[in-house]
Parts: C-alpha cells; sequence; structure tokens
C-alpha cells in the first residue's frame, strides 16, 4: 500500500489456506513508535529478532553487515549468507511495514551496514533515506529496481514484490555479488548459498507453470493488491476495479458504486476467486468477502507479511496450495 496514506489496524500475521475457512478479524492496533515507550517496545522488537536470526552487534568477527527492511529480505540475505554475515532485520514481523517509524538504532545499524537490502517502490523509503543520510547510497539494494515487474493497471505499480519468486531469485543473485565483493574470501560459500536458494525457489516455480495450466485465463478480485505479482505469473486476470485498489491503498471508502459492482461480479461468479489480506481487513472489504462465500466464490486469505513459523518457501507454498484449491472448486 501507499507508504504516504494511513493505514488501518494490523494484525498479527496468521493465513487462512482454505477458501471456505473464517478469516481471522483479530486486530492488534496499528503500531505508531514514538516517545520512550515506544522506543522501548520497538528495540525490543528488534532485539528480539536479531536473537532469532542468530546475529549479533554489526561487525561481529569482521563478517559483511546486512541490514534489511523485512524479514523476507532478512531470509533472503540469510539463505545465501548463512552464518558468514551478520543480518539484521528493522520492521519487527508482527508490525505494520506503513506504520513504522525509525529509530536512532536503526540509523546507527545502517551506518555500520555493508548491505542495506530494501523492497524499494515506496514501501520502505525510510530505510533507503538513512542510508543517503550515512552516505551509504552504494549499499543499497532494491528489490524493485533488480526486479522489474509488470503491472496490470497502468502508472499504479505494485509494490509488494516479494509475492514474485523469480524476483526473489534476483534479489539473491545481487546479494550474493554484493557479499562476494566484500569479502571475496567466502565468494564460493556465498554462491552455494544463492545456488541452494534458488533451487527451493525453483521449485515454487514449476509450482506456478503448472497451476498456471489451469489458472491462466481466469478472473481474480483482489481487497487488496498484495498478490498482485504471484496473480500475473499464473496468468490469472485482474478483474478488480482500478478505482477500489486506489481506494483500499488511500486507506479511504470504497466508492459506493464500485462497492456495488464489484458484489455483481461476485454474485454473477465472473471470478474464480476473491484474494483477501485478513491484516487490514475493513467493513467493506468484509461485505466483499461475504459476498463471495454467499455466492460460492472462494475467498483466498493471502497475507502481506510472513506468519510467524513459517519460512519464504513454506509461506508461498501454502499460498499457491489455498489458490489452486480455489481454483478446483471454481471449476
Amino acid at each position: 500500500m501507499s507508504p504516504l496514506a494511513p493505514r488501518r489496524p494490523f494484525t498479527q500475521p496468521t493465513v487462512s489456506l482454505t477458501p471456505d475457512a473464517a478469516v481471522s478479524r483479530r486486530r492488534f492496533g496499528g503500531l505508531v513508535l514514538g516517545g520512550a515507550t515506544g522506543l522501548a517496545l520497538m528495540l525490543t522488537g528488534c532485539g528480539s529478532d536479531q536473537k532469532a536470526s542468530g546475529t549479533g552487534g554489526a561487525g561481529g568477527a569482521g563478517r559483511p553487515v546486512v541490514v534489511a527492511s523485512t524479514e523476507v529480505y532478512g531470509e533472503v540475505a540469510r539463505k545465501v549468507a548463512g552464518d558468514l554475515a551478520e543480518v539484521t532485520v528493522i520492521i519487527p514481523a508482527a508490525q505494520d511495514p506503513h506504520s513504522y517509524e525509525s529509530s536512532a538504532k536503526d540509523k546507527l545499524a545502517v551506518a555500520k551496514a555493508d548491505i542495506v537490502l530494501v523492497n524499494g517502490g515506496g514501501y520502505d523509503a525510510f530505510l533507503s533515506d538513512l542510508a543517503k543520510g550515512s552516505g551509504k547510497e552504494d549499499a543499497v539494494l532494491d528489490a524493485a529496481a533488480l526486479a522489474t515487474l509488470p503491472d496490470p493497471h497502468p502508472g499504479e505499480p505494485n509494490e509488494h514484490i516479494w509475492y514474485s519468486p523469480a524476483a526473489m531469485a534476483t534479489v539473491a543473485q545481487a546479494v550474493e555479488k554484493a557479499l562476494a565483493k566484500k569479502d571475496p574470501g567466502h565468494a564460493a560459500d556465498y554462491a552455494r548459498g544463492r545456488q541452494a536458494f534458488e533451487a527451493s525457489l525453483a521449485k515454487l516455480t514449476q509450482r506456478v507453470a503448472t497451476l498456471k495450466k489451469s489458472a491462466s485465463g481466469k478472473f481474480a478480485l483482489m481487497t487488496e493488491p498484495v498478490p498482485g505479482h504471484l496473480f500475473a505469473a499464473l496468468g490469472l486476470k485482474d478483474a478488480t476495479d482500478p478505482r477500489l485498489l486506489a481506494a483500499v491503498e488511500e486507506d479511504a471508502d470504497i466508492p459506493p458504486l464500485v462497492l456495488s459492482e464489484t458484489r455483481a461480479q461476485l454474485q454473477k461468479k465472473s471470478v474464480a476467486l476473491l484474494a483477501d489480506n485478513p491484516q487490514t481487513a475493513s467493513p467493506q472489504t468484509k461485505q466483499l468477502a461475504d459476498a463471495a462465500k454467499a455466492a460460492g466464490v472462494p475467498v483466498v486469505s493471502l497475507s502481506e507479511t510472513m506468519p510467524a513459523g513459517q519460512d519464504y518457501i513454506s509461506w508461498m507454498s501454502s499460498n499457491l496450495d489455498s489458490v489452486e484449491k480455489a481454483l478446483s472448486h471454481a471449476g
């Protein structure tokens, strides 16, 4: 969603992976961290992430230091580098990236980084700004710039790059190259890490190619453009009114006429499925999910952030399972 727009409350990442499963609406309140209390909470979140990732302070044992905006990109760096690099993830997993406010600790981390890994496309602009302010522009790897992906709605770039396994392979290649330049003595190790990760991504890509045989040409609706790149790879045609997506992106109400026309699409079963992001549910998106269920159109829950207890491969595999089941139900 647009980084300049306010966001609805963001819930803990939970995924309902069956089309007819109830969508979790448990909310956590959007966290906008400020003041001493907010800073303490944020530092706790960041510290927990580093511990879970097996990383320590910047520059320990002379290892390259990678700072990533989100857990997905932190995982890419860890898959390539293994224990040979220190990886710090800035935004805690349960935090809405759009409401995150950077801290002095983040600025210090970036100042010590050899690689700053961002999604780009405006999604995590604060981290690119910190890199620029620290004179680390050359250290930035921008996923959106590395992997040029088409958008079904011209003029509305979809910044959710991680929903493209092919794009993540491109990011992994860039991470390997940057690590090898910083630490040439372990270049072969970084190459092996990247190759192993790409092998896992290749399995996802093969699943996409297989599923595309039954998905291509079918129409899908989305309450938010989160899975847009995955749907494009599957050959699904986006039947969502751009005005609906624009309203959700701007955290505004969906125009009544657009809402009515979208409900009519569902009632006529002119689409194979409705993709819903349960983390940013609103009364209007719930109306659409309810209309889909009433019409017998499968609702697929596809979250924006990686659920706890999953890695990127298992998460995307689960998403593909859910889409496949929905398409099978839709015939």
